[in-house]
């Protein structure tokens, strides 16, 4: 290729590369979809290039070749011409500071300026034949560019070029291409899991992590898939499966082991019990909710390990809206779990972004997040991490709302059944409970979808679980929305034995005592709060609530409407995450809180006022659709 042609290129790719943000030209990625800059796919390696050229390096032919076949999607952005007058710095000459070469043991420097220990933090530990070796092989595109960092004049080997080549674009398949309920930052998500198989999915709740797994796993043509998630979310990934790509799945629960499938389903527990189980050839191996496997000590994380190292998987995606709590070392178990030789060792990982110091009962002790470890984790973990918040990608709605499916065990199912068929339902004392008309009929029913024990039957509530376990993973603080005072008082005592601070609000609680209890939420004092809708409507102010799950609702739409108000006022800055646990029948169908819910879409804000007939009618619609 003549000189003049290989300028323009590197003129294109300078002109595109300070198109980029600041933020995005120092992690070399792509945060914002604005139409500008490289794509999330190309910022890597495009941006690595340009900067080689900035700093006055010759591009090899490989990268030229690469460059050239690449840069042909943004002619949009090049018809203006103003790439032309981008003036070039001049090629240096003389000594580099090193050649980074790929060898059997990974990436390998070999320095041609001493001393180049610091190229110990880019995790070439080992000196061996005059060169620094890797700890462990791994060839990603960071550790190229932090390499070019350190040392600006470097050279990259074409070999390592090549290597970074081979996880190449994959490409997405009509079905996404020409998806239009699927906005730009989904397929830029999809695009990632497929680029980069193993990766970590940090999409903020509410914009569609789930979806984008599944389609990521469909254009990968994956044939096994096993999805890992929180027992309260199986039944979810079976309706988003259907929903999405009109695909059946089978849930593996306990012993309840199923016949082979392309998707299973299952929860940790289940996985952590019967991890010789699952030792089968999986193609793809989704994890939700990763926070929970952020304990490197924790059962529930071997068994994933466990899982991930002995079936091998080509993908495996992490997905959370939060893969942090508090600290960041809660990254490195999901880090370890997706890139084992890389992330090797805990507490290099954790004194890297930590404050960690010794006291009286340890040696090593977290004391809190480094300053600069936010932007740190952006530019280490680019080619595993992918991240969107709400503010990002979405002109944001004023809520985002989930309706989460929860199967009843078998003698809540059978009582649900006896009271739906014949308005009555025998209880554990072997008396019957009647319900003289409709309402009160529906009533009983909305108790039996929680818990039979709100009517004097036997205690099975899946629902009550459910919530319970959405406190590990959801983004709190909390609010819990009950019907029913029993139900609010054994949640209350459920919550404080997990170690949260809670309080309710019912309405067996004081005036002041209310006030008292919002205050201490609004201030960050509390983690949780269960109340009554009927109670938290009117004149308090919830709006440091990220999550409110409603465990029951009931037919008033003032209560309902007016407590969402509750948690979306003025000075909100954040969309409130709002959740419906609604009960589903052992064969699936649907149930009172169905109804319920078809009722409050259906009358929005007005106050309902229904007749037995309305009520027969929906619940005929909701149970037989």
């Amino acid at each position: 290729m003549d000189t003049s042609k290989i300028s323009e290129i590197e003129q294109v790719l300078v002109y595109l590369y300070k198109q980029q943000t600041a933020e995005e030209q120092s992690a070399l990625l792509t945060v914002e979809s604005n139409g500008r800059g490289f794509n999330s796919v190309d910022a890597g390696i495009l941006s690595s290039f340009a900067q080689q050229v900035l700093n006055g390096k010759i591009l090899s032919e490989k990268q030229i070749s690469l460059a050239q076949a690449r840069l042909v999607k943004y002619q949009q952005q090049l018809n203006n011409g103003k790439w032309r007058n981008i003036m070039l710095p001049a090629k240096k000459n003389g000594s580099t500071a090193g050649i980074l070469k790929k060898e059997k043991d990974g990436l390998v420097f070999y320095p041609n300026i001493y001393p180049s220990k610091q190229v110990k933090n880019l995790g070439f530990t080992r000196w061996e034949n005059k060169c620094w070796h890797q700890a462990a092989p791994d060839i990603n595109q960071q550790t190229v560019a932090d390499v070019l960092k350190m040392f600006p004049t470097a050279i990259v080997d074409p070999a390592v070029i090549a290597a970074l080549e081979i996880e190449a674009v994959e490409q997405l398949s009509p079905v996404v291409v020409d998806n239009k309920q699927l906005f730009p930052f989904q397929k830029e998500t999809i695009q990632f899991c497929l680029t980069r198989k193993h990766a970590l999915i940090g999409l903020a709740p509410g914009l569609g992590k789930t979806a984008c797994a599944i389609f990521a796993a469909q254009s990968a043509g994956c044939k096994r898939v096993l999805v890992v998630s929180p027992l309260s979310l199986v039944y979810n990934w079976q309706k988003e499966i259907k929903r999405w790509v009109e695909e059946e799945s089978v849930i593996w629960y306990k012993k309840q082991l199923p016949v082979g499938a392309k998707w299973t389903i299952t929860n940790y527990d289940t996985l952590r019990l019967h991890p010789v189980q699952f030792q089968e050839k999986w193609d793809c191996v989704i994890v939700d909710e990763s926070i929970q496997v952020k304990n490197r000590k924790a059962s529930r994380t071997k068994a994933v390990k466990t899982l991930v190292l002995g079936t091998k998987p080509k993908f495996l995606w992490l997905l959370s809206g939060a893969p942090v709590s508090r600290l960041y070392d809660d990254l490195w178990a999901q880090c370890n779990i997706l890139r084992p030789n890389r992330f090797t060792s805990y507490w290099r990982f954790t004194e890297r972004y930590c404050y960690v110091q010794s006291n009286q009962w340890s040696a090593f002790n977290i004391v809190a997040n480094k300053p600069e470890a936010a932007d740190m984790l952006k530019q280490d973990l680019t080619d595993l991490y992918f991240a969107r918040t709400q503010d990002q990608v979405l002109d944001l709605p004023e809520w985002i709302f989930s309706d989460i499916p929860i199967k009843m065990l078998e003698k809540q199912d059978k009582a649900y059944g006896q009271m739906e068929d014949s308005f009555v339902v025998q209880l554990k004392d072997g008396s019957n409970l009647l319900a003289p008309n409709v309402l009160a009929q529906l009533i009983r029913l909305v108790q039996l979808a929680s818990n039979p024990s709100l009517v004097g039957g036997i205690s099975e509530a899946p629902k009550w679980d459910a919530a319970v376990e959405m406190l590990e993973y959801e983004q709190g603080p909390f609010i819990l929305w009950t019907s029913f005072i029993e139900t609010a008082k054994q949640l209350e005592e459920r919550i404080a034995a997990k170690g949260y601070k809670v309080a309710k609000l019912t309405g067996a609680t004081g005036t002041e005592d209310r006030q008292a209890i919002v205050d201490k939420f609004q201030a960050g004092q509390l983690d949780v709060i269960v109340a009554h809708p009927g109670v938290g409507k009117f004149g308090l102010t919830l709006t440091a609530a990220h999550t409110a799950i409603y465990v029951e609702r009931s037919y008033s739409g003032d209560d309902y409407y007016q407590s969402l108000h509750r948690v979306r006022r003025i000075g909100t800055k954040f969309s409130p995450h709002i959740i419906h646990l609604q009960s589903i029948r052992l064969d699936g169908s649907g149930t009172v809180d169905g109804v319920i819910g078809k009722v409050l879409e259906n009358r929005k804000e007005n106050v309902m006022n229904l007749t037995n007939s309305e009520l027969k009618t929906l619940f005929v619609e909701v149970r037989n659709g």
